[in-house]
């Protein structure tokens, strides 16, 4: 009894690699975007708790001492509050001390 031998032509082989190919570009470019997606996440959440917290020893300021804080240090020196300056741009503005204060967080890309 003869033995038959698989011998497939050369363009099945082609496909055969194009498609496991493809197949692991698509993986690939979508674990990126996962991963991308991730990260953009994070830094929206952390610039929201940053300008949550911030507005909340504010207001706390405002009704131990009576009046909203002058100014951002004071905010960090006597509430704890860590700013990250190099991933943060915070803006702190005062109208009147009996007027809450303008707080803008901006994530500075990277």
């Amino acid at each position: 009894m003869r033995r038959r031998v698989y011998n497939p032509s050369p363009w099945l082989l082609l496909r055969d690699i194009l498609l496991g190919m493809s197949f692991s570009i698509m993986v690939y470019v979508m674990v990126s975007f996962g991963v991308d997606e991730a990260v953009r996440a994070s830094s929206q959440e952390a610039e929201r708790i940053l300008r949550d917290s911030l507005q909340r020893a504010a207001v706390t300021s405002y009704a131990i001492e009576g009046r909203y804080p002058a100014s951002l240090c004071h905010l960090e020196n006597t509430f704890g509050i860590s700013i990250d300056h190099e991933r943060f741009v915070v803006h702190y503005s005062v109208l009147a001390s009996n007027l809450p204060p303008i707080i803008l967080v901006i994530a500075v890309p990277r």
